[in-house]
């Protein structure tokens, strides 16, 4: 499986792919809120981290350091071992990984638990009102 560094003309992509994935692994969250944070995400979150994609971006990863501030693959990817992928090459990269997880998106915590990744911390999203963890792995 290759991955590679994403470039500007993959940022559409890579938007619908969030949205899509985002409504889909977050369906307690009103779609209204994914809607509206579309622009942020392709104006700013993406622009500000290291953006790797898989396939024809069909799952991507944006990283700042060792935080992984989103982990997606396309709904018609799911299972078949693209998230994987991106993150043993993060964790290639990396000492240690963090990540925040909303606590009802549990079958991403089941995910990252069979990845090594433990909870470490409990929050609020004060804006959704949703419980949060803070996970993280270290290498061994």
């Amino acid at each position: 499986m290759i991955i590679r560094e994403a470039e500007e003309q993959d940022l559409d992509k890579l938007i619908e792919l969030w949205y899509e994935a985002s409504l889909k692994a977050h369906d307690f969250i009103d779609p209204k809120y994914w809607e509206a944070n579309k622009t942020t995400m392709r104006e700013l979150y993406l622009p500000l981290s290291q953006n790797w994609v898989v396939g024809d971006c069909d799952g991507f990863v944006s990283m700042m350091g060792s935080e992984v501030n989103a982990l997606f693959v396309s709904p018609g990817q799911q299972h078949k071992g693209l998230g994987t992928a991106l993150v043993n090459w993060a964790k290639r990269e990396e000492g240690t990984l963090t990540l925040n997880v909303y606590a009802r998106n549990e079958k991403a915590i089941q995910f990252y638990e069979k990845m090594g990744f433990a909870n470490i911390e409990t929050s609020m999203d004060e804006v959704l009102n949703e419980k949060q963890f803070r996970m993280q792995w270290v290498k061994g």
